[in-house]
């Protein structure tokens, strides 16, 4: 008898777990009309105004300038006026030559100057009376026209004199050399001491970089943003913020993060 109520009993039980499993999941239709909540919406005008053009790219900064500095004269370099690195101004002394053997040049040009013109001086004098005499008929043609050539040769002769003092006196001025470019320094590249050649040596090689140019690449599709922007400016210019991360700043590699404006004409 206990063997036969024993199968009962457990039927009973899973019968009755089943319908508990049933009935705690929702059914399709009660899903359905279940209500749902409403998504936020914000309303605003809409307006028309300019927005920045970002074109993210690598390039790197170069020189408005360059100029290799070089002597003009053969001589031997007597100083060095500037600091490596530091910025100079257009018509500062940067370097000077040993200017004595070019003072002596110059006071030996202006002694042939004053002994050639004082010979000038006599021979147009001598022109002149010999060009009385033969007017008076007391000396022949030929030698009031030899008078005459030597005065004139001697007048030629004291211009080519002054020629030559120019000359020596450009010369000397060449023993100072001035910077032509406002500009950053580089390396010294020959030392005070040294005999320097006439435009062989490269002394100093200077950099203009205020304005600097920045050479980069845009790809195709980006150019072509960038041309209707010129075209909108009115004046051909394509104006811009440059943000540099980790600009090259100056010599001996000295970096740091900076931002620049920039103005590029094409």
């Amino acid at each position: 008898m206990k063997t036969e109520l024993l199968p009962l009993w457990a039927a009973i039980a899973l019968a009755s777990a089943g319908c508990t499993r049933e009935s705690a999941q929702p059914s399709e239709r009660t899903r359905r009309q279940a209500p749902v909540s409403a998504a936020p919406v914000t309303v605003a005008v809409a307006v028309s105004k300019d927005v920045p053009l970002q074109i993210p790219a690598i390039g790197h900064v170069a020189a408005f300038a360059t100029v290799a500095i070089r002597s003009r004269v053969d001589g031997q370099l007597e100083r060095a006026l500037f600091k490596e690195g530091e910025e100079v101004k257009q018509g500062q002394t940067i370097f000077t030559i040993d200017p004595r053997p070019f003072e002596a040049a110059l006071h030996q040009a202006e002694a042939n100057l004053a002994k050639d013109a004082a010979l000038a001086t006599n021979a147009v004098v001598e022109a002149r009376r010999e060009e009385t005499l033969f007017q008076e008929g007391i000396v022949p043609a030929d030698s009031s026209d030899q008078a005459r050539a030597a005065a004139d040769a001697a007048q030629a002769t004291v211009v080519a004199d002054v020629a030559a003092v120019e000359s020596a006196r450009l010369q000397l001025s060449f023993c100072t050399i001035t910077s032509p470019i406002d500009g950053r320094a580089g390396k010294l590249l020959v030392n005070a001491g040294n005999i320097v050649k006439n435009n062989d040596t490269v002394l100093l090689v200077l950099n203009q970089t205020r304005p600097i140019y920045l050479d980069f690449s845009v790809p195709g599709e980006r150019e072509a943003q960038g041309r209707g922007c010129r075209a909108g400016s009115g004046d051909g210019i394509f104006r811009g913020r440059v943000a540099a991360h980790r600009q090259h700043c100056g010599y001996n590699d000295r970096h740091g993060s900076a931002a620049r404006e920039f103005s590029k004409q094409r």
